[in-house]
């Protein structure tokens, strides 16, 4: 159920005098997206949809997914925040980031270090061959 997001969108535009046109505006999000979002407390909205909304508001992607029903409480916020840079930069990773929101925090946290991992190493064998050259 997504009444909590529901809430949270209209406390939101509440709070700064927007209506949905305003938000679809400031947002990029089609208007009739918007609305669907509105009126349907039972489907959760694309990840994408998410981000922009959390990004117009002015509020972690966290709180967006937490009030979408999902329980981040036991997230790292540093965690939090690395997927949401991700996310923004790399629209690619967009499928890989909703399948990610179903698994446990350990195992989204696993997921994370090793894409550290893997950027690391290829940081480590970029910095081996400037050495050799």
């Amino acid at each position: 159920m997504t009444t909590g997001l529901i809430y949270l969108i209209k406390s939101e535009m509440d709070a700064r005098g927007w209506n949905q046109t305003k938000l679809s505006e400031i947002s990029g999000i089609p208007d009739s997206t918007i609305s669907k979002i509105l009126k349907n407390p039972n489907q959760i909205p694309k990840l994408e949809n998410l981000a922009t909304l959390a990004q117009a508001f002015d509020i972690p992607l966290a709180r967006i997914i937490a009030a979408c029903g999902f329980d981040v409480s036991s997230a790292k916020s540093e965690d939090s925040q690395r997927l949401q840079t991700i996310v923004s930069a790399i629209p690619d990773f967009q499928r890989l980031v909703e399948e990610m929101m179903t698994f446990s925090p350990l195992d989204q946290a696993d997921v994370l270090a090793y894409i550290e991992m893997r950027r690391l190493h290829r940081q480590k064998n970029i910095n081996q061959e400037v050495d050799q050259s």
